[in-house]
């Protein structure tokens, strides 16, 4: 048996168990066949049984019916007479056939017809005589014994006739009870067999190949603690042999190779912490004074400026705007490189996000004199999916139809899917175009159509390659179609699915002078040019505004001056806004505490919101945001 392959054995212990199968189905068909044949004739027994006595009762309610017109001349009586008739010869004719293989029977129902025939032809007599007004003969015929001794004929055949098939009952009961003791024993020995043959494999497997695979398995346990160097067993089939000595010519391979694996992980490891770290910090230095630069500039738009000093501060808005989708890109692509990157799923409206888009980009395209429109053609509104990432999908398309088209229109078509469960968003552009190798490669990271578009038109090349990424983490696809110097038609679809309705509740606008007027407001940030753009932000409104440098100064300042709302910075010297805010909750559960920080990775948002903070805005941030958490705080 040590030299049987586990192929053979498996073969063996195949066919054993099919032939095994084999017989236990034989054996419980024919059981069940048989019981079921004595089952049936018991239960016709039983019904034979209670037709004779069904007849008997017929022949009753006939006789009783005949009496009662006999005696009144009311033709109702004539009604049960007629039914039991009628059903007498019945029940005759369904005893003959039910007892058809019973020679015996057979003569007793003859007899028994001949007799029941007669019976009904002398209550017929008495009836006719009685309705030709001749009841004195009537009478007589009822008074004489010809009746009563055709009924007591007629109950002495059908009493033989019970006792015979009582008897027939006995004999199938007892065949019945004793073909369902056979089969019971009969499955009892096939199942007792299959279950010897199973313990029999059971105990062969585990000898020749559980118990040397358990054995290979400790002695892997002593290799990896450095107490043994090489694998073998003793009784077991061909491949544990084999697997045993392939085991022993790794182990040497593997030892040799994983001290360098180690090194290698070690190495990896610390280049990704690297990277993301390096990723971090200069999000947040560059955010950082991002946030003066912009929030200066947003402030510069409430001074009274000539046309020349508003077009420069437009365009200096949109560099920066500009920078954020630079830096947003890049930080994206890490994080869908890293497997970072994770999909929503959100019931939203799609046609707030349509115009969203059409908001951003119409002023762009107006600018350039190119026709931007959005056709949507679906009837729901509300979708299942990660509204933000296709906001971000759909703008990278869009803009970059925009960019790239120097006359002409742009389009956003939105359409059900013919084909799948989804829509379908097609960006169609009459721009530059793209020529066939350059539709090969649009979709690689760092990839333009030509070395000269980033110089004229600008951008990372990571848009469509972020865009792809994110079409392929939604389950989705994407497709262009493009002919140079014509346009370019780029399909997306996404699975989506309808979602129901979602009523929120209205909410009136609101003056933000009202809802923030006389509150108290701290503010803890360590840059001296954002508390300015932060203070100048605040001046126009009738609030108390407190700014510290450091998370201890505002956790000072919060239990001297009882602020209504607080922003915290989270990189600050002292005290940062992390430990701040832990401080503050274990005292103040109730006060908003908002994250104001050039931090934007999904996994320091989350943990901004896990360690107690209500909210999270981000650096560099429009007027609008920073109003709409105002309101959402402070207004009662």
């Amino acid at each position: 048996m040590s030299r049987i392959t586990l192929g053979k054995a498996s073969k063996i212990f195949f066919i054993l168990s099919i032939l095994a199968l084999i017989i236990n189905v034989a054996i419980l068909s024919v059981s069940q066949s048989s019981s079921e044949q004595r089952e049936w004739w018991v239960n016709h027994t039983h019904t034979v049984i209670s037709l004779s006595k069904s007849l008997l009762v017929e022949l009753n309610n006939a006789e009783t019916g005949q009496r009662g017109y006999l005696l009144t001349k009311k033709k109702s009586y004539l009604a049960p007479y007629e039914q039991g008739t009628q059903s007498a010869r019945e029940l005759l004719q369904t005893l003959m056939q039910k007892t058809s293989d019973n020679a015996t029977q057979q003569q007793r129902l003859t007899r028994l017809s001949t007799l029941v025939n007669k019976k009904f032809d002398e209550l017929q007599l008495t009836i006719d005589l009685t309705t030709d007004d001749k009841l004195d003969q009537a009478m007589r015929i009822v008074n004489s014994d010809l009746g009563k001794d055709l009924m007591s004929e007629i109950r002495a055949v059908i009493t033989a006739f019970e006792k015979q098939e009582q008897v027939l009952l006995a004999q199938r009961q007892a065949q019945y009870t004793t073909t369902k003791t056979m089969s019971m024993v009969a499955i009892v020995v096939a199942v007792s067999l299959l279950f010897l043959l199973i313990i029999f494999a059971t105990l062969i497997t585990k000898r020749n190949v559980i118990d040397p695979i358990i054995s290979l398995t400790e002695q892997a346990e002593r290799y990896a603690s450095g107490k043994q160097q090489t694998f073998a067993v003793k009784k077991a089939v061909a491949e544990v042999n084999q697997l045993a000595k392939m085991l022993s010519t790794m182990s040497q391979t593997l030892r040799d190779s994983m001290e360098e694996l180690v090194s290698a992980k070690s190495r990896a490891v610390s280049s990704e912490k690297a990277k993301g770290d390096f990723l971090a910090n200069m999000s947040h230095e560059i955010r950082t004074p991002m946030n003066g630069i912009y929030g200066g500039l947003q402030l510069l738009k409430r001074e009274s400026l000539s046309d020349a000093a508003q077009n420069i501060l437009e365009r200096s808005m949109t560099s920066c705007k500009n920078l954020l989708v630079i830096i947003n890109d890049i930080l994206d692509f890490s994080k869908i490189s890293s497997g970072k990157l994770h999909i929503e799923e959100s019931s939203f409206q799609l046609p707030a996000t349509l115009e969203m888009i059409l908001s951003d980009l119409s002023p762009i395209a107006s600018e350039k004199g190119v026709q931007f429109t959005v056709n949507n053609q679906l009837e729901h509104d509300f979708w299942q999916g990660d509204p933000v990432r296709l906001n971000q999908i759909l703008l990278n398309l869009c803009s970059n139809a925009v960019k790239f088209t120097e006359q002409g229109s742009v389009e956003l078509l939105v359409a059900k899917s013919e084909h799948s469960s989804g829509v379908n968003f097609y960006v169609k552009d009459t721009g530059v175009g793209l020529s066939e190798a350059q539709i090969n490669n649009v979709f690689a990271r760092f990839e333009q159509a030509e070395a000269s578009t980033t110089r004229k038109f600008g951008g990372t090349g990571l848009g469509l390659a972020i865009t792809k990424s994110l079409v392929d983490l939604m389950s989705g696809t994407i497709t262009v179609e493009s002919e140079l110097g014509k346009g370019s038609t780029f399909d997306v679809f996404i699975p989506l699915l309808p979602a129901e309705e979602q009523v929120k509740e209205k909410v009136d606008d609101v003056n933000i002078d009202k809802a923030i007027s006389g509150k108290r407001i701290l503010l803890a940030e360590d840059n001296e040019i954002n508390q300015i753009v932060f203070e100048s932000m605040m001046e126009p409104y009738d609030v108390k505004l407190e700014i510290v440098e450091n998370g201890q100064l505002a956790l000072e300042s919060i239990e001297k001056e009882q602020p209504d709302l607080v922003f915290l910075d989270i990189q600050m010297p002292v005290m940062d806004g992390k430990d701040a805010c832990i401080k503050i909750r274990k005292r103040y559960t109730n006060l908003p505490v908002i994250a104001l920080t050039a931090n934007v990775l999904a996994t320091d948002v989350k943990q901004y919101l896990q360690l107690g903070f209500d909210e999270h805005i981000p650096k560099p941030f429009d007027f609008s945001d920073l109003k709409s958490v105002l309101i959402k705080y402070l207004q009662k």
